[in-house]
């Protein structure tokens, strides 16, 4: 390497230079978190406000939400509600994240044959489930 010499461990360098790349290294930091932070209040920012599109707004009124309720961190968690409902199962993923559960796991990997209830609505099987999902797409 042609600039192996430069390349002196931190640890065999004068404590006026570690101080001093300690001091960079923090007003880096210290930067590089103004910038996420800023970048969050700004995502948050957005997401809080209300949807102003007439197709999501008739959407959401439709599937019952209240209009001071209509913002469009609601239509993206309603997005990633319809994607779970279909079988996505990262969605799935996310929104047990959220809620701080986690799925349970089955012993074997055959089918229960068990009743899937979502939002008071029960399905015996997946074929339920396809039949109706009609109805949570016009959500």
């Amino acid at each position: 390497m042609a600039n192996e010499h430069n390349l002196i461990p931190f640890n065999q360098r004068t404590e006026k230079e570690q101080r001093e790349f300690a001091r960079m290294g923090g007003i880096a930091s210290g930067k590089a978190r103004k910038k996420k932070k800023t970048m969050k209040d700004t995502l948050n920012l957005i997401l809080s406000t209300d949807v102003k599109d007439e197709e999501l707004k008739q959407s959401m009124t439709a599937a019952g939400f209240k209009e001071e309720d209509q913002d469009y961190q609601m239509v993206l968690m309603m997005s990633v509600f319809k994607r779970a409902v279909k079988g996505d199962q990262d969605a799935l993923n996310y929104i047990t994240n959220i809620l701080g559960e986690t799925p349970k796991e089955e012993s074997s990997g055959e089918s229960t044959g068990g009743t899937i209830v979502v939002d008071d609505l029960e399905y015996e099987d997946d074929e339920d489930i396809e039949e109706n999902s009609e109805e949570i797409e016009e959500l």
